[in-house]
């Protein structure tokens, strides 16, 4: 009776015969197992050319044994052979290209060609990562549990985090490989993530807000940056990237790289964020106005704050629910923060919204400055109850 599935405990445990005798895969068509009367078991794949290649004939092509080859492997790189077989293919090539091979192409073809901004840091991890623990495997050959094992050591040696970068770049060099080869499947697949996979909703409250502003204002440039951040509600790296030549009096003309989200565009800045920018020293031969700040420096300024567990995109999203408080409607404040329109309104409204971005920008910093700086019939005196 023919085996109905057949696992990787099971091809050791074969019996043996006075003479070899062979067993096909239930699993993988094409895939034939030579038991030998004695030592490791034999993978080769069997398959005919295609009548129009050779005829038809049958063509028997051995892939390695199970001293070596797991049942896994085997079946991965028979479907690679009879593809070959089939069409007449060089079969030299069965074993494939290892996974040095594909992710040198992957960082060619993909990361530089199309100009990621982050190519320099994927070419890290593939260097770093990839290529030491995995780079003379076959890529096809690759499994799941190879890429489990080298998260864990990566997650126990250098943080969760790492480990979900590497994962994400696997991944995504497997979904490109899988495009370019008929038989591919990549071994990436949901919950594989050491990390949790959790959105923040980290928003500072008043008194928060007042604590941080109060101590960026003994932090020089770091400071201005954290101030700064909230008044105009962007990203870090805009933050961080803007010039003195993007400046034109109130208006700050936020430049747009290739393949970088969207932009708030151009965007009239509000008194209290101008006087910020220009208490920043202009120094010779440096066009950045802020640069990136230090993050010694941001966590002193916490301490000094007493506010913790706070980041840089978290004034983004305070910011943003200020706007709301500030009763800006909904998408100009999403406008406000560089969000595109969604559907077909994306199509049609060609409206640059300059006006109505500069006023929900006014609105933020007058609620900022009432924040800092509450009226007085706000406070109400200890006796008066």
């Amino acid at each position: 009776m023919r085996r109905k599935n057949l696992t990787e405990r099971q091809v050791h445990q074969l019996p043996r015969r006075k003479t070899r005798y062979s067993l096909p895969d239930p699993v993988q068509p094409h895939l034939v197992l030579r038991i030998p009367v004695r030592g490791p078991v034999t993978y080769a794949a069997v398959a005919r050319r295609k009548k129009t290649v050779e005829c038809g004939r049958l063509v028997w092509k051995t892939l390695g044994t199970s001293a070596y080859l797991t049942l896994d492997e085997a079946r991965t790189l028979a479907r690679d052979a009879v593809r070959r077989i089939r069409f007449g293919l060089p079969l030299e090539d069965v074993p494939g290209v290892t996974v040095a091979d594909v992710a040198d192409r992957w960082l060619k073809l993909v990361v530089q060609d199309k100009g990621y901004r982050t190519a320099r840091e994927r070419e890290r991890i593939v260097r770093k990562y990839l290529v030491p623990k995995l780079g003379d495997r076959v890529f096809v050959a690759v499994r799941r549990s190879d890429i489990a094992a080298l998260l864990d050591d990566v997650a126990s040696a250098d943080g969760k985090a790492m480990a979900d970068q590497i994962l994400k770049v696997f991944g995504a060099i497997a979904s490109w490989w899988s495009k370019r080869e008929d038989d591919y499947r990549s071994p990436v697949v949901r919950g594989m993530r050491r990390g949790d996979a959790t959105k923040r909703d980290r928003v500072l409250t008043d008194d928060e807000i007042r604590a941080v502003w109060r101590s960026a204002d003994k932090h020089g440039a770091a400071g201005g940056f954290v101030q700064f951040a909230l008044l105009c509600a962007q990203r870090y790296a805009k933050v961080a990237t803007m010039r003195w030549t993007d400046l034109h009096g109130d208006v700050w003309d936020i430049q747009q790289g290739a393949r970088e989200k969207g932009t708030a565009g151009t965007l009239r800045l509000p008194p209290l964020a101008l006087v910020i920018v220009h208490r920043q020293p202009r120094i010779a031969g440096k066009d950045q106005v802020f640069g990136r700040p230090h993050s010694r420096v941001l966590t002193r300024l916490r301490g000094d704050a007493g506010v913790s567990g706070w980041t840089i995109h978290d004034l983004r999203r305070t910011a943003r629910t200020l706007l709301s408080r500030a009763r800006v409607p909904t998408e100009v404040a999403e406008l406000t923060l560089g969000h595109s329109i969604k559907g077909i309104q994306q199509v049609y409204d060609r409206h640059k919204y300059f006006e109505e971005k500069a006023h929900a920008l006014a609105a933020l910093a007058q609620l900022v400055e009432t924040i800092l700086s509450p009226p007085v019939s706000n406070v109400v005196a200890l006796g008066a109850m």
